[in-house]
């Protein structure tokens, strides 16, 4: 009897296995997770501004969960947010807790009006440099203020030299520019 019941067991068993896939019939095809999934996000910016790495992206990512982002190819983070961009166009790419993924472009722009403060200072320097050769290193060309960011990034050496120990023979109304200008950030903006 239990020699029947054994062989009863693996006729039964034939018959299941043979229902499952006839011969010739390829497997079922993988079921794609992330074409069922509706991932998306928007992002907000601050633009860079003027001769600093002050560009930011903030995102805020949906359709699923457990979201990691990418800035260009760079690796997966899990902060929402890249600071320190300078101007131009950056890849962002979302990932969820699948690997599923969604990417787009974004603009970093730059940013910032030129400010008053900096305007006097700029004109300060353009009438010094065409009496003296102080804006240059050690007297030799190029001028070391040629451009409005190295005005912004020697704006403490300016302080120093020319209204802290009176070098370029500024008058007090021309160290009060300069003063000013760095009270209120020493900025391109300012």
């Amino acid at each position: 009897m239990r020699k029947i019941n054994l062989i009863a067991a693996m006729a039964f068993s034939v018959i299941l296995l043979s229902n499952c896939k006839k011969e010739g019939e390829k497997p079922a095809a993988n079921i794609n997770i992330c074409s069922t999934k509706t991932i998306d996000f928007t992002t907000s910016k601050e633009d860079e501004g003027n001769c600093e790495k002050d560009g930011q992206i903030t995102i805020s990512a949906f359709g699923s969960t457990g979201f990691t982002f990418q800035l260009q190819s760079g690796a997966f983070q899990t902060s929402n947010s890249f600071k320190g961009l300078v101007a131009g166009i950056y890849s962002i790419t979302v990932k969820d807790i699948d690997g599923c993924t969604k990417t787009k472009e974004v603009t970093i722009n730059q940013g910032g009006t030129i400010g008053n403060n900096f305007l006097a200072v700029k004109d300060l320097l353009n009438m010094k440099c065409a009496i003296s050769a102080c804006h240059t290193a050690n007297g030799a060309v190029p001028n070391i203020f040629s451009t409005d960011c190295k005005i912004v990034s020697k704006g403490t050496l300016m302080k120093v030299k020319a209204v802290d120990n009176n070098m370029g023979n500024l008058d007090s109304t021309e160290k009060a520019v300069i003063s000013a200008w760095l009270a209120s950030g020493g900025k391109y903006t300012n």
